[in-house]
């Protein structure tokens, strides 16, 4: 009987390791399974939110070349009306300088003679 039970006993506790070892070789199957699981979800998700981000970025970037693209129309077009008041005011002192150089000519023609 005591041989039984040393034979026994070193069977007992291989059958319990091997057990343990299949244990632990699920438990890490599963893990596994698990994280991969998780991580699809997470890369699902993110993709998700980088094309809502996406898109976010470029309304807010077409809202914000249009809001330029008037500001710039809209300073263009003041400068553009200051620039023909100038030139208006300018053609007016050329008319003025012109007529002042034609009565100074007849001017002197007539004191010539």
């Amino acid at each position: 009987m005591h041989n039984i039970l040393r034979t026994l006993i070193p069977a007992v506790f291989l059958l319990a390791i091997c057990i343990c070892q299949s244990k632990d070789d699920y438990i890490i199957d599963h893990q596994q399974t698990i994280q991969k699981e998780f991580e699809s979800s997470n890369v699902s998700r993110l993709e998700r939110f980088k094309s809502d981000i996406e898109v976010t970025i470029r309304s807010e970037g077409s809202a914000t070349a249009k809001t330029i693209e008037s500001s710039l129309n809209t300073t263009f077009l003041d400068k553009l009306n200051q620039l023909g008041k100038e030139v208006g005011q300018l053609k007016m002192l050329y008319v003025l300088g012109v007529l002042i150089l034609v009565a100074n000519i007849y001017l002197i023609v007539n004191l010539i003679n």
